[in-house]
């Protein structure tokens, strides 16, 4: 099981683990309550709201850009507190393409463009 989840986990994977492990419980409730887990161990270091509240005081537009699963990185970041200190964010789920691989960045730069013209979060 933990091989299967080492470097990333999706949704498929707690249909494929509900069937080896002979659960009954359905994948979907299992992929919640593993994506709540994962989320609970996220907390913030200390001083990085304030640090992020200065950069955006100071004009700065900012963005998170990860690898992973949308479900799993979007918690991550509730939980953390920073959601709202953000312009925008780029998991590469949603892109289809993975860091280092150049896609990923150039979606990245290209959102950020977005953001900066119209002001609005990406």
């Amino acid at each position: 099981m933990t091989a299967r989840l080492r470097d990333r986990a999706y949704p498929e994977d707690f249909v494929y683990l509900r069937d080896v492990l002979r659960l009954t419980d359905d994948a979907e409730d299992l992929w919640c309550e593993y994506v709540d887990g994962v989320a609970r161990s996220v907390h913030c270091f200390p001083g990085v709201p304030e640090g992020l509240q200065a950069l955006r005081s100071d004009g700065w537009k900012l963005g998170i850009l990860t690898n992973g699963a949308d479900d799993i990185q979007r918690a991550k970041i509730d939980r953390a507190g920073l959601a709202a200190l953000f312009d925008g964010v780029a998991i590469s789920e949603g892109i289809g393409a993975r860091k280092p691989e150049h896609a990923l960045f150039e979606a990245c730069r290209c959102r950020a463009r977005k953001v900066i013209a119209t002001g609005q979060a990406a």
